[in-house]
């Protein structure tokens, strides 16, 4: 999705290739405010000030990666009888034998992305995780992976459970803080 810059020295109509997250956002401001000297790394963003020139591929060293999450409310239930949002009056654990009810992948669940674009790659690899489970590697109830180049609607998920070295990345840029982070 592109992000738009307008300001002072940011020149009309350049376009830049590197990977920006809102969680840049604080960082470069901090940085156009001089309240951090340029490439100081006091929160989990970086500053884009280094994109803001006359656009291009990013300057070495750049990330290649953006780490997205969403943090649920309540689950969302389906029932025979209509959408119930709020999960208060659903069985706290539901017997399918018995409840009409399932848990299903609507807009509050959990979940975190490891997001890849560079020269040869082009995925998205998602752990989703019920809102009461404890962001962790692995702690998964459903993983998605996608070839977003190759299909850039994701219809076919490539994973149909946790896959080892997409795990390592996400929890990798989960886990990191400020200068620790890629």
């Amino acid at each position: 999705m592109p992000f738009y810059v307008r300001g002072p020295g940011v020149p009309a109509g350049a376009v830049a290739e590197g990977m920006v997250s809102l969680i840049d956002v604080g960082a470069t401001v901090m940085e156009l405010a001089g309240a951090a000297p340029p490439g100081a790394r006091t929160t989990d963003g970086r500053s884009i000030v280094p994109l803001l020139g006359a656009g291009g591929p990013p300057p070495a060293g750049w990330r290649n990666g953006v780490l997205i999450e969403h943090l649920g409310e309540n689950n969302q239930w389906m029932s025979i009888c209509g959408w119930v949002f709020n999960a208060t009056s659903c069985p706290a654990k539901p017997d399918p034998a018995k409840d009409p009810y399932y848990l299903i992948d609507g807009p509050q669940n959990t979940w975190a992305q490891w997001r890849v674009v560079n020269a040869t790659h082009d995925f998205s690899y998602t752990e989703f995780r019920d809102v009461k489970m404890p962001p962790a590697r692995f702690a998964t109830n459903w993983t998605e992976l996608y070839n977003t180049r190759a299909d850039p609607w994701q219809g076919s998920n490539l994973a149909s459970a946790p896959v080892a070295a997409y795990a390592d990345e996400l929890w990798r840029y989960a886990a990191c803080e400020a200068g620790g982070c890629p």
